[in-house]
């Protein structure tokens, strides 16, 4: 299984949260933040390949904006900013369900009284 398609099932799974108990929002969360470390490791990769296409662009075309205009219209450019969103959405991902389980706990140390 990919890291996309990994991370297509979590937020699948993180659409109907309350369907999902406490501990078992946590655990996702745990499981969300290896997801995570792996997502920023391939998101470090594609920025350097990134930077690699823009270095030869540069020396092809000898300007610095021609050079960045034909880069972001490459492959590496995309697949980098693939991999930014992907982090983006794992971490406000990670925020939601700890948030959650703050709510839920709150609600269950409320209903005690």
């Amino acid at each position: 299984m990919t890291i996309r398609e990994m991370c297509d099932k979590k937020v699948e799974l993180f659409r109907d949260l309350d369907s999902l108990s406490p501990e078992q929002i946590a655990q996702e969360v745990v499981e969300l933040s290896s997801l995570w470390a792996s997502i920023n490791k391939e998101l470090i990769d594609r920025k350097c390949w990134y930077a690699e296409k823009k270095k030869q662009l540069l020396v092809e075309h000898g300007k610095g904006n021609l050079a960045t205009i034909h880069a972001e219209a490459s492959p590496e450019y995309r697949a980098m900013l693939e991999a930014e969103a992907y982090s983006k959405s794992i971490q406000e991902m990670i925020r939601s369900g700890r948030y959650y389980i703050r709510l839920s706990e709150s609600a269950q140390r409320e209903s005690k009284y």
